[in-house]
């Protein structure tokens, strides 16, 4: 395990390590530093260095960074060979953690999308899904469990479906139960092949159905709607205040818990689009109320629960069950 506060995110190293632990990506995949001039790619094996798709891939990825894109995974084929990914990793942090281990989050983002979701006929919803999943559980790997850390990357998803209006970002309730059920699951002892099927599992089952990204897209445009310049503390207001009103059980759930939780759990306050916002005791304290009452009005007093200051004792039996599902069982259906 590594200590977070003194970690360093060494590239050629990071490269190495995930070529030893899943070997799998040597047949398939290449890395590149974006902080290499010029780009060069780094191969697990000869098989990868030979690749039909090499040179149009790498070029894919140059372009990508000329246009100012951050980390990201593409992949290439020539004539129906097998597909060849590259993932291209920044050195800009694009989430509230500190750049190093955003930089190793983003890597492990990536990675989970060529492990765990790399057929394209998959749904886009389902790949990011399933690629948050597998960056969560390697984070309690790499960094023990620290599911305060895990809050604030499921804030920065809420902010991003908003900012984008972009349904694909839905990863929420994922991260969020995967926090949750770190309480007793001990992620941090799985094997590189059972933290690939638990975060395929997970994305199976809290994946958001079409339903709900429609109701995630009417929220955005509400909240479009209301938004006028302001400062990054109040339009966090706005969001908490709507999502926290919402009638919709899953805008309440996926956005109320993410917005709010990292606030209620961090007094000394989170960084957001640049602005760094703390909340006083009063106004977390308030949050918190109002997400136990609205929670049980709609009748989900499981997260009403784990809401409240004694919730590691007040989980209920559904919870438990669903989270057991995902533990006992590494199996994926088939579609």
């Amino acid at each position: 395990m590594i200590d977070a506060e003194s970690y360093v995110f060494d590239f050629e190293k990071e490269v190495e390590q995930a070529f030893e632990t899943f070997p799998q990506l040597r047949r398939n995949t290449i890395f590149m530093d974006a902080t290499d001039t010029p780009l060069k790619p780094y191969f697990g094996s000869e098989e990868t260095a030979q690749h039909p798709a090499l040179k149009r891939l790498v070029k894919d990825l140059e372009d990508w960074l000329q246009k100012g894109g951050g980390s990201v995974r593409l992949a290439a084929s020539i004539k129906q060979s097998s597909w060849l990914h590259g993932i291209l990793l920044s050195p800009h942090s694009l989430i509230i953690d500190p750049p190093d281990i955003d930089r190793a989050r983003a890597k492990d983002h990536e990675m989970g999308h060529v492990l765990g979701a790399n057929d394209p006929f998959l749904s886009e919803i389902y790949q990011e899904n399933v690629a948050d999943a597998f960056s969560a559980i390697r984070r309690f790997h790499c960094f023990g469990n620290d599911p305060q850390a895990l809050s604030l990357v499921s804030l920065f998803r809420s902010h991003k479906v908003v900012a984008h209006n972009n349904p694909s970002y839905l990863t929420m309730p994922t991260i969020n139960q995967i926090i949750s059920d770190s309480k007793f699951i001990d992620f941090e002892s799985m094997s590189p092949e059972e933290t690939i099927e638990a975060a395929k599992n997970y994305a199976v089952i809290y994946t958001p159905s079409v339903l709900e990204e429609q109701a995630a897209f009417e929220f955005t445009s509400e909240i479009k709607h209301l938004w006028h310049n302001g400062s990054t503390k109040n339009y966090v207001e706005l969001l908490a205040s709507t999502a926290l009103s919402s009638s919709n059980p899953f805008i309440f759930e996926a956005f109320g818990k993410s917005i709010i939780r990292p606030f209620i759990n961090n007094p000394e306050g989170v960084t957001l689009r640049g602005e760094h916002i703390q909340f006083d005791e009063k106004t977390r304290n308030n949050f918190r109320d109002q997400f136990v009452a609205r929670a049980g009005q709609l009748g989900l007093y499981d997260i009403a629960s784990e809401m409240n200051e004694n919730k590691a004792e007040m989980l209920t039996s559904a919870t438990v069950s669903a989270s057991a599902r995902v533990q006992a069982s590494f199996s994926v259906p088939t579609y």
